[in-house]
């Protein structure tokens, strides 16, 4: 089901979409590049949401979706997957029509299943954060965002199947596995190389080699990863430092917050503790990713302003609070440079599962739907609690 407005995202995603030129080369014309390594990017994330939409939606008129409740949940697994199609597409110039001529092997192909839609839903998510992650692979905010969103939809399908949902554990999802697509991540990573490969083969009978606006040679690494991973520009530099110390301050406010709701809820104390550590790691990890850029911390007040509804409602208040963290972290990630942005990767997805968990509504693009709200400011004078 999608959420929120459209109209309202599109102000979001337009910015981050980065164009690209491709025509059919046509006689006497001049021979139109390659898809730049960032539309094909976009390109290839577009067919992946738009197959899986389809297969959602033949699933969900199938006898193995009898189940109306299932049925629906397909239903809306195919709206909110063509939503993000339409939203990583990259501008196509328009075309003469053609006849379509039918797929023999496609026609030939078993139609899936409920099982065959959640185990490639699990896949579509590493295969959508690397090039997210990539230090120019598109609308890099809207890719981090559907690769977040998987987070939706798992568990009702997988209960459907008595089986667990292919979900990575909150939390467990290395940055630096993402960064160099290595570990979780070597299997998206190889099959994103031979999608590229692929691509480049379907483009040699219209391109020339060397055209004007084709990724060089040297751009990539054989596993997929950027060449020049180690540089950061001065620009990018200054994004991360701003990205860091802000998410250094709301992660040591969601640290406070929790601290206080386990002082007065002590039936849910260790919980509460448990998840004041978990934010407490996030702030001193973005404390030495600021060091690194040779760059100082911010003090750390000593309270924080808590939710108006803190008092008479804490976990609505702390679910608001995770809510603010998914907008913060999605924010950041177009404008940082590729290890910041890894890293805020890795952090967006854990927070959208938590929330996701908690039973918060989840968004078609997760920290998209709405804008980012203000991070917990500083107490005056002292601690609440």
């Amino acid at each position: 089901m999608l959420r929120g407005s459209l109209g309202a995202l599109g102000a979001v995603v337009t910015p981050l979409l980065i164009t690209w030129i491709a025509a059919d080369a046509l006689p006497g014309a001049p021979v139109v590049p390659a898809p730049s390594r960032a539309g094909q990017a976009q390109r290839d994330a577009e067919e992946r949401y738009r197959a899986l939409a389809g297969d959602a939606r033949i699933v969900a008129g199938s006898p193995t979706a009898a189940d109306p409740a299932l049925a629906v949940r397909l239903g809306d697994l195919a709206a909110d997957l063509e939503a993000q199609a339409d939203a990583v597409a990259p501008p196509r110039p328009v075309e003469p029509s053609a006849t379509e001529v039918p797929d023999d092997a496609a026609q030939a192909a078993p139609a899936p299943s409920v099982a065959d839609v959640l185990q490639r839903l699990g896949d579509s998510a590493p295969i959508s954060l690397l090039p997210a992650a990539d230090a120019d692979p598109g609308p890099p905010g809207v890719l981090a965002a559907a690769g977040a969103h998987p987070r939706r939809h798992p568990a009702p399908l997988a209960e459907a199947l008595g089986t667990a949902p292919p979900l990575t554990p909150a939390g467990v999802f290395p940055a630096d596995h993402l960064l160099t697509g290595t570990g979780m991540f070597a299997d998206a990573a190889a099959r994103l190389a031979a999608d590229r490969t692929d691509s480049a083969d379907q483009e040699d009978d219209g391109t020339a080699d060397g055209a004007a606006g084709t990724a060089p040679a040297d751009e990539s690494l054989p596993d997929g990863s950027r060449s020049d991973a180690g540089t950061v520009s001065g620009k990018c530099a200054d994004a991360d430092r701003h990205a860091l110390r802000t998410v250094r301050l709301a992660e040591e406010g969601a640290r406070y917050a929790y601290e206080v709701a386990a002082a007065r809820l002590p039936g849910e104390r260790d919980a509460l503790l448990g998840r004041s550590a978990t934010h407490a790691a996030a702030a001193e990890e973005a404390g030495r990713r600021l060091a690194a850029l040779c760059a100082s911390s911010d003090p750390v007040p000593p309270g924080f302003a808590l939710d108006a509804g803190f008092d008479t409602d804490a976990p609505a208040a702390l679910g608001r609070l995770e809510q603010q963290h998914v907008e913060l972290y999605a924010g950041s990630v177009p404008s940082a440079g590729r290890e910041t942005r890894a890293w805020v990767i890795a952090e967006l997805t854990a927070a959208v599962q938590w929330t996701a968990a908690a039973g918060s509504p989840l968004e078609t693009f997760p920290g998209l739907g709405a804008p980012a709200t203000d991070t917990p400011e500083a107490a005056v004078g002292g601690t609440d609690g």
